[in-house]
């Protein structure tokens, strides 16, 4: 049911994939594997879900049943092709947010820090896309 008149609820099924490993620890070397190593023990499970659009529920997903929910905010970046920019606002931004919503008091800075090198390591100071936007 929809909070809104104006919406109408759309159902779509959608794929995702889960990764399992036989022994339960997951690894996937990143360089070349040791001698006779395989390269990975992940296998990715297809399962089938249905997908809806929630932001117009009379309910929205609870974090601690649904494992998600909706937020409003504005962000300070000002632009989000600036890798530089990300990793100076927008990490930190997200870390509070994540901070704020989950209540967790040790978000640990090391998850970022690896999308913070594997960023750098991908993209230059700046990113130029064909057709970039500029935020208002």
């Amino acid at each position: 049911m929809s909070a809104n008149p104006r919406h109408h609820n759309v159902n779509v099924s959608g794929s995702v994939y889960y990764a399992l490993a036989p022994d339960g620890r997951l690894f996937h070397y990143a360089d070349t594997p040791p001698s006779g190593a395989v390269e990975t023990n992940i296998e990715f499970v297809e399962h089938v879900v249905e997908i809806s659009d929630v932001r117009w529920s009379v309910q929205a997903p609870r974090l601690d049943v649904e494992g998600a929910t909706l937020s409003t905010y504005r962000s300070a970046v000002r632009n989000f092709y600036d890798a530089d920019e990300l990793l100076r606002v927008g990490y930190p931004e997200v870390a509070d947010l994540v901070r704020t919503l989950s209540g967790a008091a040790g978000l640990q800075r090391r998850a970022l820090g690896r999308a913070e090198s594997s960023h750098r390591s991908r993209t230059s100071t700046r990113i130029s896309p064909a057709s970039q936007r500029s935020r208002d």
